[in-house]
This record gives structure tokens, sequence and C-alpha cells, in this order.
């Protein structure tokens, strides 16, 4: 897994001239670097995301954090430097992962913009709420029901492959596991077309596991192996590497353990979820449940 890396006393030079778009740049001294990728070097004025180093050849990013890609001479300076995009994800890096931090946060992850309820579309919403939070994250809210019944949000998925992940929490009025029943929290992917899900599904008191429903109301099979979780937390991936669509749980943001993989499109009809978001079911809770999403993001 690629993490923000620093380092000290790391001046190095351009071995050649480069032009505002190579994606290999070659310096006299790679040492001074760290061995992997991910860091920030400067040259001239533009900040290169250098993802990976082989001796004194490194993969890079050009322009970034809207920093303007140029050409530059041999010989040029080259260093390792600390900016306000490495200091973030170095911050997310180490705190859990999916922007998991105070402030929790609800983010696009192709542009770092915080994200609101409103830019997400209901599916099944019936009397359920969903609010934004002065902390960051979203709280959603919904009445008791008897059987499976997901209140969703849904955004558009971005092209795959991709990974969601999110930190969530059940708040107050929701049912421990009774035997047969009990409140439901997680993430979702789901194709627009047919309504089908794949989901990371926690049942508080229960288990985590990922699933395939046909629609928020029925449940279609098991994808791997259902995993006791009893604490009042957990972090929930869901990826699509092109090939799978893979769920993991995670009870830190940053060790994580897969529960089940499938095969992209055995499920869907298509090839393809192409909607990411997140959901809750209130179980049978005595009243109106409460379900926090203290991050979410897609990258």
């Amino acid at each position: 897994m690629r993490r923000e890396t620093l380092a000290n006393n790391t001046l190095t030079t351009l071995n050649g001239a480069i032009n505002d778009s190579v994606t290999s740049v070659t310096v006299t001294d790679g040492s001074v670097f760290p061995a992997e990728g991910d860091f920030r070097i400067l040259v001239n004025s533009e900040i290169m995301l250098v993802t990976a180093r082989a001796t004194h050849v490194l993969t890079v990013e050009r322009g970034a954090e809207s920093t303007t890609a140029a050409s530059h001479s041999s010989l040029d300076e080259v260093r390792l430097i600390l900016t306000a995009g490495a200091l973030n994800k170095w911050m997310d890096d180490v705190s859990g992962g999916a922007s998991d931090r105070p402030p929790f946060r609800i983010v696009n992850g192709d542009t770092d913009a915080v994200l609101s309820e409103s830019d997400f579309t209901w599916t099944n919403q019936s009397t359920a709420t969903a609010t934004d939070e002065t902390w960051g994250g979203i709280t959603m809210q919904g009445p008791s029901v008897s059987a499976f019944n997901m209140r969703i949000k849904t955004i558009t998925a971005p092209t795959a492959p991709w990974v969601m992940t999110a930190h969530v929490r059940f708040g107050p009025g929701y049912t421990f596991w009774n035997g047969s029943r009990a409140s439901t929290i997680g993430i979702c992917a789901r194709e627009n077309s047919t309504g089908r899900l794949q989901i990371m599904h926690w049942r508080m008191g229960k288990s985590v596991a990922f699933f395939n429903f046909s629609s928020p109301t029925a449940y279609s099979s098991t994808i791997g192996t259902e995993y006791t979780h009893y604490s009042d937390e957990v972090w929930l991936k869901i990826e699509d590497n092109n090939t799978n669509i893979i769920g993991s749980v995670s009870s830190d943001g940053i060790n994580w353990f897969e529960t089940g993989s499938q095969a992209r499109g055995t499920f869907p009809t298509g090839t393809n979820m192409d909607e990411v978001g997140f959901f809750f079911d209130s179980g049978s809770a005595d009243a109106d449940a409460f379900f926090h999403f203290n991050s979410w993001v897609v990258t």
C-alpha cells in the first residue's frame, strides 16, 4: 500500500534535461530519497509526486498540487519537500486512512472536495433522513423495520479501478443482534439499471460480511465468509480492481482483512457497478435509530 514518506537532506540534481510531460526522471543521486514512493520533489517551481524509485530513476506524476509542469535543464536542483498535499496525505495514512481524522470528512477522492448529503441520491428513502454534521460526517436516521429494508445514498462511481473506504459508527436507538435481526450500517456499490447491490454490511452485535442484494429488500447471496465483529465502530472497504470486486474490513483503518471476492460482472448484469455510496437498515429498533458515517471516500 502506498504511503506518504518523508526524509531529510535530500538535495540532488537532474541527470539530463526533461520536457514538460515525461514521467520518468533520472537524478544524479537517487540514494538521498526514500526507497519507494510516495514523496514530493521540487524542481524549480514544479512539484512532482514520486510514486516509485529504481536506483536513480524516479517515476513521477507531473504538476502536482496545482503547480505547472515545465521543462527543466540538466543539473537543475531536485529536493524532497514537505507540502500541504504531503502533510494531508501523511495525516490520513497514520490516522486510519479514508480521511479519518478530526474533522471527519465525506470527500471526493479525485479533488479532495468535501461532499454534503445533497451530493448523493436516495434509493428507497421512505421517511429516512440524512444530515450534514458540523464535525464533517453525515448522520442518517430512520424508523423501525421488520425485514431487510436498506435506505441508500449513492453517487456516480468513478471509472474502475477504484477503492471505496469508510469509517462508520452506530448512534442511539439501534437494535443489538437479537437472534434474528439487528440494525445494519455499511457501504455499497449499485448497478443503476437493475438496482442490484454489493454491500459491506455490519450488523450491530453480530458480524461483518460482503453480500449480494437484488434490491434494498432482497438478499441474494454471501460473498466469502461472515465474520464476528462486536466493536462500536468499524472500517469497511469495497474495491473494484477491474478483475474482481473485493470486500474488506478493518478494526483500525490501517490493517485490512479480506472477507470475500467475486469476479467482476458475476452478479450485476453489466460489467460495472456504476454507483457507490452508503446505507443503513434500522432493523427492529424501538425508535428512530441514528447511523454515523465519520468518513467516506472513493479513490
